[in-house]
């Protein structure tokens, strides 16, 4: 059974939309394979957050309401493929795909009768998340800075607090996505060399940094070998002259 619940964040000015998926549907070591399409479907519409919480149950969606929506067909699309024995979530479904209401009959009209007594039962408790939930929004949301420092913090705190080994293995594939990120970046702004940048570039692709960062560097890799070739050739006719 799947379904949805989406209300304001009001303290992050953000929607969530949660949409939740029994835990026997969830197959094992699917992340390995999940994440990097959630990632891809959260870049491409306003960099929202996209993040599953197998020991919970759901995936989370958080940003602009506008992005939330033009989300849903991709993740209905790809519980389908990552989930094909949970239902398609009620919020997903297209208007023509809505269960029909079937019209409300008239009740009888109940005989009258005497309430009896019963003691109030006492209201429920708020639902309190654990450390473990805790650490893991602190998860998501140091991923959502794409600062490796604050990742690094995060990824400890939950080491620390026992969050499940899924969700730790994700962690630190962000941390590596991360930390080649910067890695790229510094080599981007700054002068390195070919060799250097090859490197660099190399690491950046096997931790999954994304698609426009590494054309970036594509782009210097050829200017500096372009470069390189025209200063060979140079050298090349300054010796013929000097002969």
């Amino acid at each position: 059974t799947v379904h949805t619940l989406q209300h304001r964040t009001e303290a992050m000015g953000q929607d969530e939309l949660l949409v939740t998926i029994d835990k026997e549907h969830w197959p094992k070591n699917v992340l390995r394979m999940l994440m990097p399409a959630l990632r891809k479907l959260g870049d491409s519409h306003g960099h929202i957050i996209v993040a599953p919480q197998p020991a919970r149950g759901v995936i989370l969606l958080q940003g602009a309401a506008k992005h939330l929506e033009a989300a849903k067909p991709g993740l209905r699309a790809l519980i389908e493929e990552y989930f094909p024995d949970a239902d398609v979530p009620k919020e997903l479904l297209k208007p023509h795909e809505q269960p029909e209401q079937p019209e409300p009959e008239a009740p009888e009209a109940p005989e009258a009768e005497v309430p009896e007594e019963t003691e109030a039962e006492p209201p429920a408790k708020a639902e309190v998340d654990t450390p473990q939930v805790l650490a893991a929004k602190a998860l998501r949301r140091a991923y959502a800075t794409h600062s490796a420092s604050a990742m690094r913090i995060a990824l400890g705190a939950a080491y620390s607090t026992g969050v499940d080994r899924e969700t730790l293995e994700e962690g630190e594939r962000c941390l590596k996505e991360l930390t080649a990120a910067a890695a790229l970046g510094v080599a981007l702004l700054g002068e390195v060399s070919i060799q250097e940048l090859q490197t660099v570039l190399v690491a950046a692709r096997e931790a999954g940094v994304s698609e426009s960062r590494l054309e970036e560097a594509e782009l210097k890799l050829g200017r500096l070998e372009t470069k390189r070739v025209l200063t060979q050739a140079m050298s090349a006719s300054e010796a013929e002259l000097r002969e």
